[in-house]
């Protein structure tokens, strides 16, 4: 059925569910709560139309469309975009689309492993290459710096932070196991994103760590990483920490703890010029010595006295 010859509700033509095709490159694979979505459909109808190319095929709005389709919709409203797009614009337009409308609330968000695989199919329709990942290019300081260049452009075209279009695309180097959990919901991306700047011996320790869900937030891994960076002594500490069964007041010692030995290790006595800040600082952290020999004589009861 040519264009001309579907009838027109304002802006938007009523299309023949039967002539829809969806785009097989569309970045986004899942789709969730599309029962709910048929739920709005039926109660307040299509809000929104869909999006077709020439040939409709599916440009925006397949979780619509399938919802329409599981209530037996015969048409649907849809705009007809004929701009002959080449693959590179046409997905970049989908990848801006559906973070919009993440961010707008009007759509389930994007999983961050479709993500990173539709930054990754962005990358290859820019360069015309194909892309293997960024493991073997560690030790190629070179290579690594062009393919990350590419990413950081195609972010800017975007509008997206640079730092966390990278952040997904390393996810992708990540075990399977790892990614079907962040791509389930099932752990938080930025949790394993962190890691990625953990010590190699730690690395794989520290992904166990969240698997069991033992962190509360992506700050203490980060916290954990620079504690493990910085004082390599701490790292068995580190592993074998399990926040999840702390109790509020213990966490809050151990991280404040670790705060302290950070800002210490930073700023060094000498580096601090004002010298009444200087006398102020050791003063401090002399009375808080007195406080923590205090404290840990307090442990010391009868009762371990007994059991030594």
């Amino acid at each position: 059925m040519n264009i001309e010859d579907l009838p027109k509700n304002k802006n938007a033509y009523i299309v023949p569910m039967e002539l829809i095709t969806r785009d097989p490159l569309n970045p986004r694979k899942t789709f969730n709560d599309i029962d709910g979505l048929k739920k709005t459909l039926k109660e307040v109808g299509l809000l929104q139309p869909i999006t077709l190319d020439k040939n409709y095929q599916l440009i925006i709005g397949e979780r619509r469309w399938r919802a329409a389709s599981e209530l037996g919709w015969t048409e649907i409203a849809a705009y007809i975009d004929t701009t002959a797009y080449t693959p590179y614009e046409r997905i970049i337009r989908q990848i801006i689309e559906n973070i919009q409308q993440s961010t707008a609330g009007s759509g389930m968000h994007m999983n961050p492993i479709e993500l990173a695989r539709a930054w990754v199919t962005a990358w290859e329709f820019k360069t015309g290459k194909k892309y293997r990942g960024i493991k073997q290019l560690k030790e190629d300081e070179a290579r690594l710096g062009g393919v990350k260049k590419v990413f950081l452009e195609i972010a800017r075209e975007v509008g997206v932070n640079k730092d966390i279009v990278w952040a997904q695309v390393c996810l992708l180097d990540e075990p399977k196991k790892l990614q079907e959990k962040i791509k389930d919901n099932q752990l938080r991306w930025a949790y394993v994103a962190e890691v990625a700047r953990a010590p190699r011996d730690m690395k794989k320790q520290l992904q166990k760590k969240i698997m069991k869900d033992e962190y509360h937030n992506s700050k203490d891994v980060r916290r954990d990483i620079t504690l493990a960076k910085t004082f390599p002594e701490q790292v068995d500490s580190v592993i074998a920490r399990n926040r999840g069964k702390e109790t509020t007041e213990v966490n809050r010692i151990a991280r404040a703890i670790t705060d302290l030995a950070l800002a210490l290790r930073a700023l060094p006595p000498e580096n601090i010029k004002n010298k009444k800040q200087r006398e102020f600082v050791k003063n401090q952290v002399n009375w808080l010595l007195n406080k923590i020999e205090t404290w840990m004589v307090e442990d010391i009861t009868p009762k371990d006295y007994a059991t030594e």
